[in-house]
């Protein structure tokens, strides 16, 4: 028995948002880089979905990360041609949920009307490796037989966290306070997807679903943290104030280890399948950035027509990228019958997978 996905779609807010208008609203960084012209050249990203008003200095409402959620797992279990009650599992990844309790997964589970025999659960820290986790995990519990049918979700919400910034009333501070948000602000998008997940009879190798698995985690140098909100650090004044309640993450250390782990990654799951690198025709894999995804792809050698990109148009969409991917793929009509799929992605503390799957 095997897992394959039956039904896919996604919500992206259709707000796209240029270099040139992130860099008008935000303060005049103090070297050269994080620029609309640096952005554009180094990281290869031109625009990016961000449900933040930069003209009127507000979020626009109805896009929060469960009413993305929402939407996508809705259409999802359409195109599975199926109803809520058929759903027996919900897995919910995502870096930006509205509230550290309750899980986000229960609330999604209450909008869809769900049974209360379903249970739901997210994953909220594994940052961008989120989906291939819950794809993993999936595919792990319908092999055992005791789901038979699984949502899965991926999300991502930025826009609120501008807008708390920029509600901060003491101008020196507001200012200091957007300086650290600009990051953030013109690498991640925003948005969700949602795969439906059943079980296939056919165990062999040619039959559709996940054929191969591989997963695991480094701790140490990780690369991103939220470091206020959680226990350690509980939120004061102080810690508002400070600027820790957003991703702090270190893009030279994303820069000079990600590659490294990705690509052993990618090798280790076509060790282990027996596969030929040539042999899997599509590549749906985590975007930090266009340059960054390209140089890595070279450096494997896979054909970059064969890897889906959508973050210079989208930004990073975290842990929807690679639901969005998957989505859109199918849809263009380029994803046939019996070919191999490769999904991979690493998060935060350095967790990653990857899995190899027929259509």
């Amino acid at each position: 028995m095997k897992a394959k996905i039956i039904g896919s779609g996604m919500c992206l807010p259709p707000f796209l948002v240029s270099n040139e208008t992130i860099g008008n609203f935000f303060p005049q960084p103090p070297t050269q880089s994080w620029t609309p012209k640096w952005v554009e050249e180094r990281l290869g990203i031109k625009t990016r979905v961000n449900t933040f008003d930069f003209n009127l200095g507000v979020m626009r409402s109805g896009y929060y990360d469960g009413d993305n959620a929402f939407t996508a797992a809705t259409n999802a279990i359409k195109d599975a041609g199926l109803e809520p009650k058929d759903i027996d599992r919900v897995l919910y990844a995502t870096s930006t949920p509205e509230y550290l309790i309750p899980d986000p997964a229960c609330m999604v589970h209450m909008r869809l009307g769900l049974r209360s025999d379903v249970p739901a659960v997210g994953a909220t820290s594994v940052g961008c490796g989120g989906f291939v986790y819950i794809m993993d995990i999936a595919d792990s519990e319908i092999r055992s037989g005791k789901y038979k049918k699984i949502l899965l979700i991926g999300s991502v919400s930025v826009g609120p966290y501008l807008q708390a910034v920029n509600d901060i009333e003491d101008p020196k501070e507001r200012e200091e306070q957007l300086l650290k948000n600009i990051v953030n602000a013109y690498i991640f998008g925003e948005g969700a997807a949602a795969l439906v997940m059943e079980a296939c009879d056919e165990s062999d190798d040619l039959g559709p679903g996940i054929t191969h698995t591989y997963m695991g985690a480094e701790g140490h140098s990780n690369p991103v943290i939220f470091e206020a909100g959680g226990s350690r650090n509980p939120a004061t004044y102080q810690t508002v104030k400070k600027g820790l309640h957003r991703f702090n993450m270190s893009l030279g250390l994303v820069k000079l280890k990600g590659p490294e782990i990705f690509m052993r990654v990618v090798s280790e799951i076509i060790k282990k399948s027996g596969i030929k690198l040539d042999e899997i025709d599509h590549f749906i894999v985590h975007q930090v950035n266009y340059n960054l995804l390209k140089a890595i792809s070279e450096s494997l050698g896979i054909p970059f027509n064969k890897v889906e990109v959508h973050v210079d148009r989208y930004g990073n969409l975290d842990t929807a990228t690679l639901g969005v991917a998957y989505h859109e793929l199918k849809c263009s009509g380029r994803l046939k019958a019996g070919e191999r799929v490769l999904f991979a992605a690493i998060g935060a503390g350095w967790q990653y997978g990857a899995i190899i799957m027929r259509v």
